[in-house]
């Protein structure tokens, strides 16, 4: 008889493509700089209102203003994947960026103010699932799950670092210096896109208007799922910092240093472990985490249970946000990655627009039927609890990734 073979699985037999190609990474540079810029913008568009004669109500219409067009074209990004050339579309969105910076810069009033912020929401909304879904293409299929967890690393880096520089140069120099640096580094951007690789370029096709053209049948699932664990997430947005206060706790800042710093820490191990056991082996118990990150926040009285719910959300939250991501991705064809990616930012943009008011409701509620605020916040944190609840359920509910195959060159 002759001796027995061992079997190797899968990913031993065939050869591990590094994720860091020249491609992948001037992509991810592009999305640093470019959300950079945007979330540095975040804390300059509320002075700028301010100091060109807006009250408080005109400082919310304006800045508010980006999130209407952001998401309303979001409708669009499949059709015009389908017609053009992601890396042209690139190069076009991060113009139109620009002009939206230049805009900014040179506002002699409110109304070019506004303007700028409508004309920058258009832009925002294409790139998102524009940078997605080229990060997506450059990488080897089996190794999607940790190279979109790098690849989102540059916005939560972003998230967390561009307000601070934002308000760091306001206070060094005049309001105009700071959107003319995020017009020159966002200009640098483009020229970037311009120069990226095209060999693997996927050819756009004549498309005709239909349903698919706009939203991914193939995605739903994870756009929900990600819909429901974004409404956990941004009631603690909402939230945290006036829960902080009625407790009376010092630094609750830290709170959002604690989970970036975990979110970072973590997404490279969790990635790689996706990729080698699967999405669903690691998402779920990423998603169980942030169920019991609302439930330690909720019964926090003081800093140190508060930073034990950010550690918590930034292993759950922080790291299945990417997987749910790397699941919209895998369901569809690769000429059609960009329409995949935009029906995932319709369940966070979604849950961004509804969740605060509904929780603020709940708040307000609980408050009156418990006659505490403070008690108001512990009630509304556990409800919260249901979104990531029912999450988990649909995650549960997804079919096993299998391992891909290694992509052709």
């Amino acid at each position: 008889m002759t001796s027995a073979q061992p079997v190797l699985r899968d990913e031993e037999q065939r050869p591990r493509r590094s994720i860091w190609s020249r491609r992948f990474v001037l992509i991810t540079l592009i999305g640093l700089i470019a959300n950079l810029a945007q979330y540095m913008s975040i804390a300059l568009v509320p002075v700028a209102s301010a100091k060109l004669g807006g009250n408080a109500f005109m400082v919310g219409v304006v800045t508010g203003a980006f999130a209407i067009t952001a998401l309303g074209s979001r409708f669009f990004v499949g059709v015009v994947t389908g017609r053009f050339p992601k890396r042209a579309l690139l190069f076009a969105t991060l113009l139109l960026i620009t002009v939206a910076f230049a805009m900014y810069a040179a506002a002699p009033n409110l109304g070019v103010l506004l303007a700028g912020r409508l004309v920058h929401g258009i832009g925002m909304g294409f790139l998102a699932p524009l940078t997605l879904a080229l990060a997506a293409d450059a990488l080897p299929e089996n190794r999607m799950a940790s190279g979109i967890g790098w690849f989102s690393m540059s916005q939560a880096f972003s998230m967390a670092a561009g307000p601070a520089i934002g308000l760091a140069l306001l206070g060094a120099t005049s309001i105009r210096i700071p959107f003319l640096i995020c017009l020159v580094t966002t200009a640098a951007a483009a020229v970037m896109a311009w120069g990226l690789p095209r060999q693997h370029d996927i050819a756009p096709e004549r498309v005709r208007l239909r349903a698919e053209s706009f939203f991914a049948r193939e995605a739903l699932r994870p756009a929900v799922i990600v819909f429901f664990l974004a409404s956990g997430f941004a009631s603690v947005n909402a939230f945290v910092v006036l829960f902080g206060r009625e407790h009376d706790i010092a630094s609750v800042g830290t709170y959002f240093t604690v989970y970036a710093a975990t979110m970072l820490a973590a997404r490279p191990i969790t990635g790689r472990l996706a990729d080698r056991y699967g999405v669903r082996a690691v998402m779920v118990p990423s998603m169980v985490l942030f169920l019991m990150s609302f439930v330690v926040l909720a019964l926090s009285h003081g800093l140190p249970m508060m930073l034990a719910a950010a550690v918590l959300a930034g292993l759950g939250y922080g790291v299945c946000q990417p997987l749910v991501q790397s699941l919209a991705l895998g369901s569809v064809a690769p000429e059609r990655r960009a329409v995949a990616g935009s029906t995932n930012y319709f369940g966070v943009d979604l849950a961004y627009l509804i969740t605060p008011v509904a929780a603020g409701g709940l708040l307000t509620a609980a408050t009156g039927a418990f006659g505490s605020t403070g008690a108001g916040y512990t009630a509304m944190f556990l409800v919260m609890t249901l979104p990531v609840a029912v999450a988990i359920a649909l995650a549960l509910r997804t079919r096993r990734t299998p391992r891909p195959q290694e992509d052709s060159l």
